[in-house]
């Protein structure tokens, strides 16, 4: 009876250590070939290149004192193109070499919309260092965005 006890034991100490989610984990790009790098940027490169589409037909107005409400209605026009494809990011599956860069690429989008939730805000209220401060911050991290695109082989989203 000791010895099937111990048999027992050592079997499930043994499956414990392997068990199929920690021997497949590394095989989970060939058992899913979505979750691969080069397919998780081709997708991504696609959603950018919509984005770049749907953003090209929002006219950008100069920012000024004089045109406030313009520059409004562009920040909001442009805070609901991004949220659209911010969203299709999301949905996308990691690929699992890269996991941690993707998720860090996709903060870098969700960062850009909370910055573009604050310009409208900014611009109605005509607080124009608000609006230069949002602008700047912007900047920043756009390049941020790029440097991370390109380091996952990115081309389209490496140029935005």
């Amino acid at each position: 009876m000791k010895g099937v006890v111990l048999s027992v034991g050592l079997l499930a100490a043994v499956i414990a250590f392997v068990h199929p989610t920690r021997v497949l984990r590394g095989w989970g790009e060939h058992l899913d070939p979505f979750r691969n790098p080069a397919v998780f940027s081709q997708q991504a490169d696609a959603i950018c290149a919509d984005y770049e589409r749907s953003a090209s037909f929002l006219s950008q107005p100069a920012v000024n004192a004089n045109d406030w409400e313009a520059t409004a209605t562009f920040a909001a026009r442009f805070l609901t193109v991004a949220q659209r494809e911010v969203a299709k990011l999301h949905a996308l599956p990691l690929p699992t070499t890269d996991r941690a860069l993707a998720q860090q690429w996709i903060a870098t989008h969700d960062r850009i919309v909370a910055l573009l939730r604050r310009l409208p805000d900014a611009a109605q209220r005509e607080d124009t260092v608000a609006v230069l401060t949002v602008i700047a911050d912007l900047n920043t991290t756009t390049q941020r965005e790029n440097q991370l695109a390109r380091m996952l082989g990115m081309r389209n989203c490496s140029t935005l």
